[in-house]
């Protein structure tokens, strides 16, 4: 675990790391007419198909902004984030956050400087813990 940010004075951590190369699935990579829609379908069903794998159904998923028509940086990145302070909806929060990156970067830094564009209170999932 590492903590990235806060939320109501207590710590976000990512708990969670999958980095992949954006366009391993392909030969060459997509390009011309083809680049748009194979950054549009990686981005719409390929990740939430890979959050459903790694984390299971009903993740709340938000990825971060990027301009589809240009090629992608060369990394995709998808961090399972939580923090012990809750939302709206809950007692605890947690978000599974994505992003493309070139393979110089840190994806620890990375997170911590996207958490910063986001609200959390608007993008995380609040769930309870169940009292006894």
């Amino acid at each position: 675990m590492r903590i990235v940010g806060q939320y109501k004075n207590e710590d976000i951590r990512l708990t969670g790391l999958n980095m992949s190369h954006t366009y391993g699935n392909f030969l060459c990579g997509p390009s011309g007419k083809f680049l748009e829609p194979a950054n549009w379908e990686m981005i719409n069903k390929g990740i939430p198909e890979r959050v459903e794998k790694m984390w299971g159904k009903n993740r709340k998923l938000h990825v971060m902004d990027i301009d589809i028509k240009n090629r992608l940086p060369s990394i995709e990145v998808i961090v399972e984030l939580e923090c012990s302070a809750g939302t709206k909806e809950g007692d605890y929060s947690d978000l599974i956050l994505a992003w493309f990156q070139e393979s110089d970067e840190d994806p620890f830094a990375k997170a911590a400087s996207n958490l910063k564009m986001i609200n959390w209170e608007e993008k995380a999932h609040g769930w309870w813990v169940a009292s006894y």
